[in-house]
């Protein structure tokens, strides 16, 4: 099986993302994994307007799952990467991991968000 490069982008949690305690809201990381999924696509030449538009490849979710050791907090700088786990004929899997870029104390160096999204396929309207 092949090994596929990772693609990481950088974004800070925003105000928007966090409660009163200034923690990470847990479904905000899948905006953040959208980002990175975006972005990897677009790396490869395939924006999703092309996907969708031309092409007419759409990507819906079949499942999500995610282990959350710690969370982040407000402005702090986040890595998160994606990269695909596994390709088939008619599927996809996306791995996802978050770690914080830039160490603001010692004990949360890192996150260890290690989510795994499968995408179905759907091309020209078969699955």
């Amino acid at each position: 099986m092949p090994e596929f490069k990772k693609f990481t982008v950088q974004e800070r949690v925003r105000w928007g993302d966090v409660d009163a305690a200034r923690i990470i809201f847990y479904g905000a990381y899948i905006h953040l994994f959208e980002f990175a999924e975006t972005e990897l696509f677009r790396v490869v030449g395939l924006p999703y307007g092309v996907m969708f538009d031309e092409l007419d490849i759409w990507l819906p979710r079949v499942h999500l799952e995610c282990d959350f050791h710690h969370a982040a907090q407000l402005d702090d700088l986040l890595e998160v990467s994606a990269y695909v786990g596994s390709f088939g004929n008619k599927s996809m899997r996306i791995n996802f991991e978050v770690r914080l870029a830039t160490a603001l104390n010692d004990r949360r160096t890192k996150l260890r968000i290690k989510p795994s999204a499968a995408i179905s396929l759907v091309i020209n309207g078969y699955k």
